[in-house]
């Protein structure tokens, strides 16, 4: 680190709101349920400290968006980007424009978001392991499984994609619609029961029975307008979505982003876009992330519309009723 990213960094703490002392991080461990042996509590304490920094730094500028302590606020930038690996070159299947919609542009104070509407499954966590890609497709296939074949909600396996589809790179990144191409040539994802998560790539199990199938193409929406995504997500369920997010997305705790969070660069995170909303004129996506109810807003992120480069790699599924 330079001196002078040193400086401000010590500055900040120096002033900051929260001062952490070693009981202070001591009930953060409490509360994230942690433990360290003596030199490894020192060396956390010292990210946690310089973590902190940053966070007063950044609620000080002035932002839309607010941020704060979680579960990762004792982790260091390199381990962050350890869970957020570049995404691969989508060519594993076929992509085809998403069925033409007039759009919907939301009301003020109005939000549609799928999450709680008794067809999306609650967040999950994809530990230390860059599987987000397996999270995406498999919460978009769930909700769009269940409604639009009128079926029951399942909790499909990522487990069973990070280890047998060997078209993405299991804890080394992968991409949502290379996922369902592998879905479709099983025939079906197992669910989470049958094939819990662990985090880690291992051999692939022969597993049945397999559930929500689905088509062998993928629907992409680099022509359409934000209106008319919104359409398509209220009309056929969320869609998957990518985004390189920097080192403040760590430590997003609310608002509605306007790039701060993230960049329009190649993208290193798959998440999935589970509703919108418009705040006082400001239309955002209402997005899921894959790393637990205790980050961001219960797990969910808010993005301004037209923002970090997100239309290019949005994606759907086509369920095979």
């Amino acid at each position: 680190m330079c001196r002078f990213t040193l400086f401000l960094l010590l500055t900040a703490l120096a002033f900051a709101s929260t001062i952490p002392n070693k009981s202070f991080f001591n009930e953060y461990l409490k509360n994230h349920k942690k433990q360290y042996n003596h030199a490894e509590f020192d060396f956390r304490f010292s990210v946690f400290a310089e973590n902190l920094a940053k966070i007063d730094i950044w609620n000080a500028q002035g932002l839309n968006v607010t941020f704060g302590i979680n579960e990762f606020t004792d982790r260091t930038l390199e381990e962050m980007n350890a869970m957020l690996p570049t995404l691969p070159a989508r060519d594993q299947m076929n992509h085809i424009d998403a069925p033409a919609l007039n759009g919907i542009e939301p009301s003020n104070g109005v939000i549609f978001d799928w999450a709680g509407s008794g067809y999306m499954n609650r967040v999950q966590h994809q530990q230390d392991c860059g599987s987000c890609w397996s999270f995406s497709a498999s919460a978009v296939l769930e909700t769009s499984f269940a409604w639009q074949c009128h079926d029951s909600l399942r909790k499909l396996s990522e487990q069973f994609l990070v280890d047998c589809d060997e078209n993405d790179k299991g804890c080394d990144g992968g991409w949502p619609s290379r996922a369902w191409g592998y879905v479709s040539s099983r025939g079906g994802q197992p669910t989470g029961g049958a094939y819990p998560y662990v985090a880690v790539k291992q051999s692939c199990k022969d597993v049945t029975p397999l559930y929500d199938n689905v088509e062998n193409f993928a629907y992409s929406f680099g022509r359409y307008t934000n209106a008319q995504i919104a359409e398509y997500i209220r009309t056929f369920g969320p869609v998957s979505c990518a985004l390189h997010v920097n080192d403040k997305f760590q430590s997003y705790a609310g608002g509605i982003d306007a790039g701060s969070c993230c960049d329009a660069t190649t993208p290193n995170h798959a998440m999935v876009i589970s509703g919108y909303g418009s705040d006082n004129g400001v239309n955002y996506w209402i997005i899921r992330n894959s790393w637990g109810v205790n980050w961001g807003i219960g797990g969910y992120y808010r993005l301004q519309w037209g923002y970090c480069n997100i239309t290019p790699y949005l994606e759907a599924p086509q369920p095979r009723c």
